[in-house]
């Protein structure tokens, strides 16, 4: 069972996550090119929001999981 987090460890999880996947991504294959662009787009822009708002939205985390997941895909 998942413990929640209060809104400010949600904050400093999500962007620590966003900052992992977004250097996971540097390291993606060349055939992974077309993945990583959208990847990167969606995760800076949800990276931009964070900051600017200091809140994660349910479907933002649900969207960051998700490309991490897709991302670790591409290493396995």
């Amino acid at each position: 069972m998942k413990i929640p987090l209060t809104p400010d460890k949600r904050v400093q999880h999500y962007r620590e996550l966003c900052e992992r996947i977004l250097l996971d991504i540097d390291d993606l294959p060349e055939r992974a090119e077309e993945f990583a662009m959208s990847c990167e787009v969606t995760i800076s822009s949800i990276l931009t929001f964070i900051e600017e708002q200091g809140r994660v939205t349910d479907k933002q985390a649900e969207a960051i999981e998700n490309i991490e997941s897709g991302v670790n895909r591409w290493f396995r």
